[in-house]
């Protein structure tokens, strides 16, 4: 009876990646595996070998180890080995620097087939969506996070990180005396503000 164990890693990879298959089964002259999807069928030998795959999708692993046919160990894992393609995570954003309560436009330029998309914007706040917009209510400088990862597998991630800087350009003086003597000089109460359409004040 053959003895041992085998190990193939990682089993969720990004391609182009290697893949390695091992085992220490004994005895055994001769370990055999065989990686195939529903489009390919491809075999290698050798208790420690490496192999690269290129295409996503799913694959199938059939491993046999053997000293003769008559005394053989064999393993069949379906779907054992995960490939899914790196996207590449982008945006931009408008505008750079934004007034507080003022939108910002969020415009995915990620690259990649079938992606899913997280937003970070800095103050706690997330979305999923691919072109986002945000209204930010502090002043501050905030960075911007967006994950996107391949949505079929899962398993292959990127992140992209930009700064937006928030400002208050609000600007409300209220006076605490006026000289209402006709000299031309604070002869009225008015409050003074910068950047309000519409402000209400009672005495």
């Amino acid at each position: 009876t053959i003895q041992g164990h085998y190990s193939i890693a990682p089993n969720n990879i990004c391609v182009p990646e290697e893949v390695t298959f091992s085992s220490t089964a004994t005895p055994a002259s001769t370990h055999k595996w065989i990686i195939s999807s529903p489009t390919m069928s491809d075999t290698i030998y050798g208790d420690h070998q490496t192999y690269i795959f290129t295409d996503p999708g799913h694959y199938s692993v059939y491993y046999q180890a053997y000293e003769a046919l008559a005394c053989a160990a064999e393993i069949n894992l379906s779907n054992y080995i995960t490939s899914g393609v790196m996207p590449i995570a982008d945006f931009s954003l408008e505008p750079a620097e934004a007034e507080v309560g003022q939108s910002v436009y969020f415009t995915n330029n990620s690259i990649g087939d079938n992606v899913n998309y997280h937003w970070g914007f800095g103050d706690g706040s997330v979305s999923a969506e691919e072109n986002p917009t945000h209204i930010y209510t502090n002043e501050d400088s905030y960075n911007v996070v967006l994950s996107v990862t391949d949505r079929d597998n899962a398993v292959c991630e990127d992140t992209h990180t930009e700064t937006v800087q928030v400002v208050d350009n609000h600007v409300l003086y209220v006076p605490n005396s006026f000289t209402p003597n006709d000299d031309g000089l604070n002869d009225v109460f008015l409050p003074v503000v910068t950047n309000v359409a519409k402000y209400s004040i009672s005495v």
